[in-house]
């Protein structure tokens, strides 16, 4: 009789146990799983991302604000935009890095302005790029067309690379 009641007080020791160990193991896996939230890599929509100004200006005619402006580190180009590819700007560099870039007729430097159907290749002028940190840029120019706009001339603070 002792080795029932022995026998069977052991069977139910190891039977709470066993109950124990498996819902242990179920809260472990619910606090692992429920824990592990997948990271949110978007920005935060409260935090707004400054995307640079860069705004041009044609003889006494009304400053054009960019809606869009970047630069492309890899083909040292810069662009801004107004209006989608209507009214835009489209600037090819020797470089991207501080000092001043001559324009002229056949330079490697190219200031190519389109406005509607039509575009307008600097022929003389200067852009100076004032600082260059990384993944923003800041600059002036001023340059001459023959015919079509004239001169242009503006700045831009802070663009960013794409």
């Amino acid at each position: 009789m002792f080795l029932k009641h022995y026998l069977r007080g052991t069977l139910e020791h190891s039977s709470n146990i066993k109950r124990i160990f498996f819902r242990g193991a179920i809260v472990s896996f619910c606090l692992l799983f429920f824990s592990c939230a997948k990271d949110n890599n978007e920005p935060d929509p409260a935090v707004p991302v400054n995307p640079g100004v860069f705004i041009w200006q044609i003889g006494s005619n009304t400053a054009v604000n960019a809606d869009s402006a970047f630069f492309y580190q890899q083909f040292n180009t810069i662009y801004a935009f107004k209006n989608g590819n209507s009214n835009s700007l489209e600037i090819n560099l020797s470089a991207l890095s501080v000092g001043n870039y001559s324009f002229s007729l056949g330079s490697e430097n190219v200031f190519t302005y389109a406005n509607g159907s039509s575009s307008f290749v600097a022929k003389s002028g200067t852009l100076r790029i004032t600082a260059a940190a990384g993944v923003k840029l800041s600059g002036d120019f001023n340059v001459s067309f023959d015919g079509g706009p004239g001169t242009l001339n503006g700045s831009f603070i802070d663009i960013v690379r794409k």
